[in-house]
């Protein structure tokens, strides 16, 4: 049988024309060419394509077209309900770059126009994730009913069978929780193309095999999972913040809420693409900027990833009002897109950073230079640096360790334990650099040293209240070298992955000697606020400013603020010319009390 070949598209068309497959028989399928115009009914798949070299082959229009293993197992289940499909590797040439930057700007209208969004998780593993929906469902009515609010964790034995929940035993044995929790670490969250693809659906049902039920069941049962702290909540809590991100990309298009790209590309940056382009083009569709009046975002797959976020970088300084991208935490690793210059952020390498100029964090209202005062780009004559208005106002003197994370990437106890071990040395070495214990003032605000140095930790998030923030830290830092925040912590079990028993047996420890005020009260209110420091160092200058920099901070660096920079960036020497390190928090300078336009120059940023 001869090898499938597409017929051309359209070019320059007006009206917006797709393909369509529709089955014919087991894995023979026929390819048309429809107008979205004429609204034509059909279903939308979204679901990953594994790995490229597993392939099998299905007959279309007579020929036979190879496709991968993944997408053939979803359509050995789709075929006899699902009649007329829409499908990415199918209805578009894969390996015409002109056709995929005709056809890739259109798929926000195709996922909205079809009728529902089949989201293919893969096949059934041994047992079915998506079997115990049903049973968390009634879970949660049985709980709301009773208005009860408690966990798995302290309900009884017979109110777990009362409400339908696993026991004790089930819980370890039981492998419908265990594929439960398996199910939401399938590749299909990771994949940045699902935010777009679900965010404009009109429906949607997620698929396991044979199983499927609504999104909206799936969502609530998973989320109900992870706050009732159901086993194996241990492997559920990081799979389901990345859910729950997900959720939020739907509701602010329910909403008709406008998101700029930039804050996309930050906020989904962990999402994978096997493209290092689609990093950027599968967010454009939900931008509210990327259209031909502002950004202009070309959907191009000839041009070099590097080329196009420096073109992206670019667009977004010219029409931007502040200079945020460049708060976009740089990673000092390889880049698989090759070199970039400094003020180009890499999109390809994903970061656990938070940006001081982050939308997500409400309290970021940093403006440590003028609200009101516009910057002027300068290029040099190779695109690859820039010049802005700016002031280096001190140099870094003293660097801490990295304040990182060890729940992430750490998989034995023994790893966890170590992990800890750096995690507290880390604070503890930036005690010593601030001198908290020395009784002096920390001279930019007056302020106790110990008072400025608490701030600092947390970036100025006092939101709480003063007093409030201040007796938070104070329980935090008694409690904190015997590691009891991290076991209060409301997802304290996360980094374990220990037999119910035990756990079950901690908590109760915990629950009755700390009580109600440590599980829910300025520990756990100080540890939260601490989440925006993580991956990042504590530092101290020349003058003696304190702050929280980038992980890639050195001695020696600069400390600058620039003409619409809202907070103080991190620069480093190459000459006459500098590298962006990254933002920073300098306590005593957040609010423009450093900053003088008189005293800017142009500075260079390669």
């Amino acid at each position: 049988m001869e090898e499938f070949r597409y017929d051309p598209l359209p070019i320059n068309s007006n009206t917006p024309v797709i393909r369509l497959v529709t089955v014919v028989s087991a894995f023979e399928y026929t390819l048309t060419q429809v107008s979205l115009l004429d609204r034509p009914c059909y279903e939308a798949l979204s679901y990953c394509w594994g790995n490229p070299s597993k392939r099998k082959s299905i007959v279309c229009n007579g020929r036979t077209l190879s496709i991968t293993e993944s997408l053939y197992n979803a359509l050995r289940q789709l075929q006899l309900e699902h009649p007329v499909l829409w499908i990415d590797a199918i209805c578009i040439d894969q390996s015409s770059s002109a056709e995929k930057g005709q056809q890739v700007p259109l798929m926000k209208n195709i996922y909205e126009a079809a009728s529902r969004v089949l989201i293919w998780l893969g096949p059934i593993e041994n047992h079915s994730g998506l079997g115990v929906i049903h049973s968390l469902l009634n879970a949660k009515d049985a709980q709301e009913a009773q208005d009860d609010q408690r966990s798995w964790l302290v309900l009884s034995e017979a109110e777990r069978k009362g409400y339908g929940l696993p026991g004790l035993i089930q819980s370890v044995t039981d492998p419908a929780y265990k594929a439960f929790a398996n199910l939401l670490e399938r590749a299909w969250f990771t994949r940045i193309w699902i935010i777009q693809e679900l965010a404009v659906s009109r429906d949607a049902i997620v698929m396991e095999g044979f199983y499927q039920c609504s999104w909206t069941d799936f969502i609530t049962a998973v989320f109900y999972a992870e706050t009732a702290k159901i086993p194996p909540f241990w492997k559920t809590y990081v799979p389901t913040m990345s859910i729950r991100n997900i959720e939020m990309a739907r509701q602010a298009v329910k909403n008709g809420e406008s998101t700029m790209l930039l804050a996309l590309l930050l906020f989904y940056r962990r999402s994978s693409a096997s493209n290092l382009r689609d990093k950027i083009y599968a967010l454009c569709g939900l931008a509210s900027d990327a259209g031909l009046d502002d950004l202009a975002v070309q959907i191009d797959y000839n041009i070099q990833p590097a080329n196009l976020y420096r073109q992206v970088a670019i667009q977004i300084l010219s029409k931007g009002r502040y200079l945020d991208i460049l708060s976009v935490p740089r990673v000092p690793e390889p880049s698989d897109v090759g070199p970039l210059p400094s003020w180009v952020p890499d999109w390809s390498i994903s970061d656990h950073s938070t940006s001081l100029r982050s939308a997500t964090v409400l309290w970021f209202n940093f403006n440590a230079t003028s609200k009101d005062e516009a910057y002027t780009l300068l290029q040099g004559n190779n695109n690859s640096v820039i010049g802005l208005a700016g002031e280096v106002i001190d140099n870094v003197s003293e660097v801490g360790d990295v304040y990182i994370d060890y729940t992430l990437g750490h998989n034995t106890r023994i790893q966890r334990f170590k992990g800890m071990a750096r995690h507290e040395a880390a604070f503890n070495g930036w005690e010593k650099i601030a001198r908290v214990h020395s009784g002096t003032k920390y001279w930019p605000t007056g302020e106790d040293i110990l008072d400025a140095y608490w701030q600092t930790l947390i970036m100025g998030n006092v939101g709480d209240g003063y007093n409030a923030t201040k007796q938070q830290f104070h329980q935090w830092k008694r409690l904190y070298p015997a590691r009891i925040p991290n076991l209060l912590n409301s997802d304290w079990l996360q980094w374990m992955n220990l037999p119910v028993g035990l756990y079950v047996s901690i908590s109760g420890i915990i629950i009755s000697t700390f009580g109600h005020e440590y599980r829910h009260g300025p520990v756990v209110a100080f540890s939260k606020k601490l989440a925006t420091t993580l991956h990042r160092r504590f530092f101290k200058t020349t003058k003696g400013y304190i702050g929280i920099g980038p992980r890639s901070l050195q001695k020696g660096d600069a400390v600058a603020l620039f003409k619409g920079g809202m907070v103080p960036l991190v620069i480093r020497s190459l000459g006459d010319k500098w590298e962006l390190v990254g933002d920073c928090y300098v306590h005593g300078i957040m609010h423009g009390e450093a900053y003088s336009a008189q005293r800017c120059s142009v500075l260079w940023i390669a």
